[in-house]
């Protein structure tokens, strides 16, 4: 409601529009009636944001500091540059993205007619779920030891190091 009252105030001239929120919330509830947004719709978007911008941290930094952890007291001499090396530790931690997404798979719906890589197509009518999981640990595409942790993982210049976590 409180966003809605900024519109509101916005379209009558009362408040210039560069002193609305700029959050997510703001834009779903400004373009509500462009995109078929209701709001249970809006409400559960917003709810998913929340989620998103704390559990998925949370579950990150997790599972970053375990295999940091576990380096390290398998391999004692990149303890001291855990320390003191912060680009090392970046390699970690996309290392540890790519091992364990916030979310093994992705769901996401083609804009246009798409042919799939293993020779099925999707329409704009589909749903297409990636298995996130899986595909950062693809041995073509990571390595032998795809499936285990390895912050000195060479990877060729066009492969995230964190794999397919953040989409593509």
């Amino acid at each position: 409601e409180r966003r809605r009252q900024l519109l509101a105030e916005v379209a009558a001239g009362s408040l210039a529009e560069d002193a609305l929120p700029r959050d997510i919330l703001t834009i779903l509830v400004k373009n509500e009636g462009k995109a078929g947004l209701t709001p249970d719709m809006i409400l559960r978007e917003t709810g998913f944001y929340f989620l998103a911008g704390a559990h998925t941290s949370v579950h990150s930094l997790t599972h970053a500091m375990h295999e940091i952890f576990q380096w390290t007291a398998a391999h004692p001499e990149d303890a001291e540059r855990v320390q003191k090396d912060p680009l090392f530790v970046q390699r970690c931690v996309h290392e540890s993205f790519r091992l364990h997404p916030s979310s093994p798979i992705a769901q996401r719906r083609p804009t246009c007619p798409v042919h799939l890589p293993d020779g099925q197509s999707a329409t704009p009518e589909d749903t297409v779920v990636i298995d996130l999981f899986h595909a950062n640990r693809q041995p073509s595409a990571f390595g032998a030891d795809a499936a285990a942790f390895n912050p000195y993982r060479e990877l060729p210049p066009i492969q995230a190091p964190y794999g397919v976590t953040f989409g593509v």
